[in-house]
């Protein structure tokens, strides 16, 4: 079974001084003159964020984490201090964090998994490179409890927040999404061994713009019961095998992964690798009866009935179709896809 053999594969993989300036929409200077960072504040040229957030700053090569007050003249150098700062007040009045132009990683001194708080918008500016070889983090109950996972970065359990434009990459799992409430936009996911982009445990998150590429493993992981994900004008591709997994774990509903429906396209591009089982969506476990919407998409063309451009015209897929490698789908339990 599809199921059992996935998900066996998973398992295996995954073995102060506070000072904020800025406050609010409008301050500093209009697109960053005389700060060091190149962009746009909230309401500027940059934006991003939210207009009643604190602002704090952090640049790998202008800040410093000793003497930074995550002013945008006085930066923090790492967003792993940056973090640790903004927990403080993110949670109560939100926090914009601007991430400028530079490579974060171990060498500069960031520790992994990297893991905002509640409260917390990522916003970069230009080229921002988040690298990492990951590390574990375990969630502590419920689904997946106990089982170390090893991310670049992870949203935990009840945090709320969002990242605008960051290209994150490392070697192991490159992002989770465990029980938080997340939006991503414009991100550039890649470059882990396994699973680029995880959601479990109830997770909420809302995929729109991003790129996520060359996983060994998935693209996009969709878990168990309870997950909700919206995906809207990603490129979801270069993964050896399966581009979207849902429910490798736990019999998933209709809700947990929303791809595209009739009155909101889904508008992105799902292609799965070339391997045996390389299919760009994989549905391994669902709720039967349920349909997983689809529509609006562009796959792989001229295969599995998609056109010449990789569309299909409206049509409903029943439960029973195997995986085959280069396909665009395969759904053997009890759901259907809406295309």
């Amino acid at each position: 079974m599809i199921k059992k053999s996935f998900f066996a594969l998973v398992a295996a993989s995954f073995i102060s001084l506070l000072i904020m300036s800025l406050p609010g929409c409008g301050g500093g200077t209009k697109n960053g003159q005389g700060t060091g960072f190149g962009f746009g504040y909230p309401g500027n040229s940059g934006g991003g964020g939210c207009p009643t957030c604190v602002s704090i700053y952090v640049d790998a090569t202008l800040g410093n984490d000793a003497t930074g007050t995550g002013s945008a003249s006085a930066p923090y150098k790492t967003i792993t201090k940056t973090i640790q700062v903004s927990s403080a007040v993110a949670a109560t009045q939100g926090a914009n964090i601007y991430v400028a132009s530079g490579v974060y990683n171990a060498g500069g001194g960031e520790v992994f998994p990297i893991m905002p708080s509640t409260g917390d918008n990522l916003i970069g500016a230009g080229n921002v490179q988040v690298s990492g070889t990951g590390a574990t983090y375990t969630k502590a109950a419920g689904d997946y409890a106990g089982m170390p996972l090893s991310y670049v970065m992870v949203f935990t359990p009840g945090v709320t927040g969002s990242m605008t434009g960051i290209s994150l990459g490392g070697s192991a799992e490159t992002i989770g999404i465990i029980g938080a409430t997340v939006t991503l936009t414009g991100n550039t996911f890649s470059g882990s061994t396994n699973v680029v982009l995880f959601a479990g445990s109830g997770a909420q998150l809302t995929l729109n713009s991003n790129t996520l590429n060359n996983g060994n493993l998935a693209s996009v992981l969709v878990a168990d019961a309870g997950t909700h994900v919206v995906a809207r004008g990603n490129v979801i591709s270069g993964c050896a095998q399966y581009g979207v997994v849902v429910g490798p774990i736990t019999p998933i509903s209709a809700s947990a992964m929303d791809l595209g429906t009739v009155t909101s396209p889904g508008n992105n591009t799902i292609l799965g690798g070339a391997t045996v089982t390389g299919v760009g969506l994989l549905i391994d476990w669902i709720t039967a009866g349920t349909t997983i919407q689809a529509v609006g998409n562009t796959w792989h063309p001229s295969t599995q009935g998609a056109d010449a451009s990789g569309h299909y015209a409206a049509t409903l897929i029943p439960p029973g179709t195997p995986a085959v490698a280069g396909n665009n789908y395969a759904n053997p339990a009890n759901g259907s896809i809406q295309f």
